[in-house]
């Protein structure tokens, strides 16, 4: 029997803010699969043109909602990511914790899209 997969994601606080309109509370499932991927986009643009504190700020706005949606693991990879110094030498692990909560970031929004 396949196990089902962990959920990364507790949403508790948006049950709270949606006070039972389940149209609210989808739109707002919705809206943040929306303005994640696009963040992702602008993040590897960013990336791409090495301006990595573009990289902070755009991370920045994506831990308020992120907190909402009870997505801790991905706002504690954001809480390294801004505490990181800006340096040659961190690049590496910048980019590595990037690219885990980009992975992580996929994931739940594919456990969003099942609701």
């Amino acid at each position: 029997m396949k196990k089902k997969p962990e959920k990364l994601y507790d949403l508790k606080e948006l049950r709270i803010i949606a006070e039972s309109d389940e149209l609210f509370f989808h739109e707002m499932i919705s809206l943040f699969i929306s303005q994640n991927e696009t963040a992702m986009q602008e993040i590897r643009n960013f990336i791409d043109a090495g301006n990595f504190a573009k990289v902070k700020a755009i991370l920045h706005k994506m831990k308020p909602s992120l907190m909402v949606m009870g997505v801790c693991s991905i706002v504690e990879i954001i809480q390294q990511l801004e505490k990181l110094e800006l340096s040659p030498a961190n690049e590496p692990l910048f980019l590595n914790l990037l690219k885990n909560l980009e992975e992580i970031l996929l994931v739940v929004n594919s456990q969003f899209r099942m609701i």
